[in-house]
């Protein structure tokens, strides 16, 4: 880790942040008096978490406000269930989990905003055909996240690759998803734990949770066991612990709940601050590429020529472990410098202290490497077949 590149990381972001802060002060007002949703937004506008509106938010659902929030929750998990492996890689035999059994894979095109957007449109398929059926019966249908919800922990739990396969296909542009048995292996684990631990509702995990992040974290691994990212050092023989989807869950639970009603006590959240970057893909090449991770000869060449990382081998722990230490060191950064920064308020000092953690510099930097990588201004990320990111 390069200690000067991530001073000048940082030095880049603060302001960034300030004149997000300022220009959401600046239109607090208006947005008060305004009743839209579509205004009504938790303001981290440099760390946006929907920039692109590729989430659902359910915005058209008709039914209540609890089940419109379950229908996010559900529609949330079921999403980072399977949120992992989003590269292009060859026809192969191997399986992108590190113990499943091998299963012929196809060429990868799916990227990360495919499978959102699609799942978003299963959700809001699901609306489309109540409002058909109070439109057909002449009655008002239930609303409940019963059976008839695509994401409803009963399909969850029988859910198929068939049924998967044929649900999605219709919103995928071409696309394909690669390792169905494993992802809905994974919806199934899901579905189970919800039904048998949650009374089959979602929102009782986050209120079990009482809404502490590193709580809720922990709530996730330990009943969907598809969510524990974990590893044994093989030089130390020490215990790894990254859990980047159960992390990046929980992240996207508040922010997304967020959505639905800023001053709802459900969104207002303690302990993020104590969550860890979602160690992944985009994080480290972004900051290879900005000069913060520096890479060894040896490992810097395998992965520009776009040899493959063993899972849970020390080059792959290293990549991981490095970026979770250099987005903790850049909280430490961005903050020392909003601190000492003049300022006639002090009261949005601290407003701007507390909204940098490493989930908001995640958010932030990750869609930065969007931005990049699309621009092709990177080189290659590492790639590990793994389902954990």
């Amino acid at each position: 880790i390069n200690s000067n590149a991530l001073q000048r990381l940082g030095e880049t972001i603060a302001p960034q942040i300030v004149n997000s802060q300022t220009n959401n002060d600046a239109n607090a007002r208006k947005e008060n008096e305004s009743n839209n949703d579509n205004n009504n937004k938790t303001k981290e506008d440099w760390a946006a978490w929907d920039e692109e509106g590729w989430h659902y938010t359910a915005t058209n659902f008709k039914g209540s406000l609890e089940e419109r929030k379950e229908r996010i929750t559900l529609y949330i998990l079921a999403l980072d269930a399977i949120n992992f492996c989003f590269w292009p890689h060859p026809l192969s035999t191997t399986s992108m989990s590190c113990s499943s059994q091998p299963e012929q894979l196809e060429n990868n095109t799916l990227e990360y905003d495919h499978l959102a957007i699609a799942l978003r449109k299963l959700a809001e398929q699901d609306e489309t055909q109540k409002e058909d059926e109070k439109k057909a019966e002449g009655r008002v249908p239930s609303l409940s996240s019963s059976s008839s919800y695509f994401f409803s922990p009963q399909n969850l739990s029988t859910m198929t690759v068939s049924k998967f396969e044929n649900a999605i296909k219709p919103f995928l542009q071409n696309h394909s998803i690669p390792n169905m048995n494993e992802r809905v292996r994974l919806w199934n684990e899901l579905g189970y734990g919800l039904l048998t631990h949650f009374q089959g509702r979602a929102m009782n995990l986050i209120t079990k949770s009482k809404r502490h992040g590193p709580t809720c974290v922990s709530l996730i691994i330990s009943t969907f066991p598809g969510f524990r990212d974990e590893s044994i050092c093989p030089m130390t023989g020490k215990w790894i612990c990254f859990y980047k989807r159960a992390q990046i869950a929980v992240g996207d639970l508040r922010q997304a709940l967020g959505e639905v009603q800023k001053d709802d006590t459900v969104c207002a959240w303690t302990g993020m601050d104590e969550l860890t970057t979602f160690a992944d893909y985009r994080v480290p090449q972004l900051l290879r590429h900005v000069g913060v991770l520096e890479y060894g000869s040896t490992l810097g060449a395998k992965v520009d020529q776009g040899i493959e990382i063993p899972c849970n081998s020390m080059e792959e722990l290293s990549i991981r472990a490095s970026t979770v230490v250099a987005v903790d060191s850049l909280v430490s950064v961005v903050r020392t410098i909003l601190k000492n920064q003049q300022t006639t308020c002090e009261e949005n000092k601290e407003i701007l202290f507390e909204k940098v953690t490493a989930v908001t510099l995640d958010w932030h930097l990750w869609q930065e490497g969007e931005k990049l990588q699309q621009q092709g201004q990177m080189k290659p990320h590492h790639k590990t077949r793994t389902i954990f990111y």
